[in-house]
């Protein structure tokens, strides 16, 4: 971790922040002091700190927001915490709970596109029409070929991305040709936005 740090750091322009995002270990949350410490001393201005060890997965109840609040104690830097952060509540139970700087929500987002200001601002969340209409924007940089972040959704093939992590929606969306009309998945999910 540090060697990798440190080389980020020393390759990056001095103006610009360097981030580190760490679990609390492989299989004991008490190796997190060794690996903070190490980001913190390779040059780290940040670290986001996801409160489970890699074995545990992205089980519930594995998390432990008490060790974020240890590390807080211990470490300079600002600590960002992350895991199981999907409500308003939960934020800012995190916050309370750790101590943190700030929070950083991940997985899911994936399905709430507005997620960071429903935990921030207490927001509503984002009506599924609403992701439909940016799932289909976001398809159409495919398209255009911006292989950005939508090749990590890609199939083998390339040929079709995936609404990921979603219960509403378990199918994949054709992209590989630009047309004006949506693909009829789209126009079917549109009718039927309950799905």
């Amino acid at each position: 971790m540090y060697d990798i740090v440190k080389a980020v750091r020393e390759a990056t322009d001095p103006r610009l922040p360097v981030t580190a995002k760490v679990r609390l270990g492989w299989d004991d949350p008490e190796h997190c002091f060794e690996i903070a410490d190490a980001v913190a001393q390779a040059g780290a201005d940040e670290i986001v700190v996801h409160a489970r060890t890699k074995t545990d997965g992205y089980k519930a109840d594995a998390i432990k927001w008490d060790y974020i609040r240890q590390l807080k104690a211990k470490i300079s830097q600002p600590i960002i915490a992350n895991g199981e952060i999907w409500t308003y509540e939960d934020g800012q139970r995190c916050m309370e709970v750790t101590g943190s700087d700030a929070l950083m929500v991940c997985r899911g987002a994936i399905n709430l596109p507005n997620l960071g200001n429903v935990v921030k601002h207490n927001h509503a969340h984002m009506d599924w029409e609403h992701v439909l209409e940016l799932l289909l924007k976001y398809s159409t940089y495919e398209i255009k070929g911006d292989k950005g972040c939508t090749t990590r959704t890609a199939s083998s093939s390339g040929s079709r991305t995936c609404a990921m992590n979603t219960h509403r929606l378990k199918r994949c969306f054709p992209i590989s040709a630009p047309t004006t009309k949506p693909p009829l998945s789209w126009r079917f999910c549109s009718k039927h936005s309950k799905i």
